[in-house]
């Protein structure tokens, strides 16, 4: 492997094929035993506005591997870019252009479903039908075989849709019903993935062994599932709880600032992972924090195995040179 001096701007073409589902569940339960050993650094998230554009920030640091960085993009369907840091030197190792922000979303998913789901699963509840849910479903398929998926979402036409093609895709029963309670009613796993600005799922019709996972928005989810559950587990505390500007309608953030839940209470998906916290019986809640340290472990993963395969160019000072 050639010994860079300076930093790899690696393309979409350079990484899009390096890192596969397995792969990224692989690299994320790593970091996640990194975090409970305290190997692992989350800052958190950062938004800002100008105008009518946004800028979306999202940070880490990975001590264990020698590594840091930020992942930035204007918006949940424009490109990503990572920036990825040599620690202690601070010396910028590689700029990557990064497609893998609903991978490294499936593949923490993936995780939790590992560590947290029962291991016999019938049924399967969905809210939600937008462009992440099949491909999450297929994240907790790789783990659980799940018979039926029943999914629930505002338009009719939408989960129809929906349901003909993630049957297919998935080679199961996905079938659309008309109400939340007729989705997660007699489900072991309740899968939560909407952009709704307000609760989009109370606890009515749970089971009180069921496990919730929430990968939309942090208004998703009604106080009621949060005060029934018998724990709590965020992929990062910091990066769950810590985000600007939180609103009444952010359930969990609102029950933590008002005492009602202890912050130390919302377990950390590496306490999982490592064996440090067997959740009790009862509804378990995984709230997955949308990105972070963990963007920049899959990014870090790109970037060595680009950099293996001879891919990328030199960035220099008043240009570029492509590597031999």
């Amino acid at each position: 492997m050639q010994t860079l001096t300076r930093p790899l701007l690696l393309t979409i073409e350079d990484v899009i094929d390096l890192i596969d589902l397995p792969a990224a569940i692989d690299c994320l339960e790593r970091i996640y035993e990194d975090q409970a050993r305290g190997e692992v650094i989350p800052w958190p998230p950062a938004h800002g506005r100008s105008g009518g554009a946004q800028l979306i920030m999202r940070s880490g640091g990975l001590p264990g591997q020698g590594r840091y960085g930020l992942r930035i993009s204007t918006g949940p369907t424009n490109p990503s870019y990572a920036l990825i840091y040599g620690s202690p030197s601070g010396r910028l190792l590689s700029m990557v252009d990064y497609p893998f922000s609903d991978l490294r979303l499936q593949a923490s998913v993936g995780v939790a479903i590992k560590h947290l789901a029962p291991k016999q699963v019938r049924r399967l509840g969905l809210i939600g039908s937008g462009r992440l849910a099949l491909g999450l479903l297929e994240a907790i398929r790789s783990q659980r075989r799940f018979e039926s998926v029943s999914v629930f979402s505002r338009d009719p036409s939408n989960r129809e849709r929906f349901s003909a093609e993630a049957s297919a895709r998935l080679g199961c029963a996905v079938t659309a019903v008309a109400s939340p309670r007729d989705a997660v009613q007699g489900a072991e796993i309740v899968l939560t993935a909407t952009s709704s600005p307000q609760a989009a799922l109370t606890a009515d019709g749970i089971s009180e062994h069921a496990l919730v996972v929430s990968i939309g928005t942090r208004a998703e989810l009604d106080e009621s599932i949060f005060r029934s559950a018998s724990c709590i587990v965020a992929s990062s505390r910091v990066q769950e709880l810590d985000v600007p500007d939180p609103t009444p309608a952010f359930a969990l953030i609102r029950l933590v600032s008002q005492g009602e839940i202890a912050r130390d209470a919302v377990r950390e998906l590496g306490d999982v992972v490592s064996g440090q916290c067997t959740p009790p019986p009862g509804l378990v809640v995984f709230r997955e924090a949308q990105g972070g340290f963990s963007d920049i472990a899959l990014a870090s993963l790109a970037f060595d195995r680009a950099r293996e395969l001879g891919r990328g160019v030199e960035a220099t000072i008043g240009g570029s040179q492509r590597r031999p």
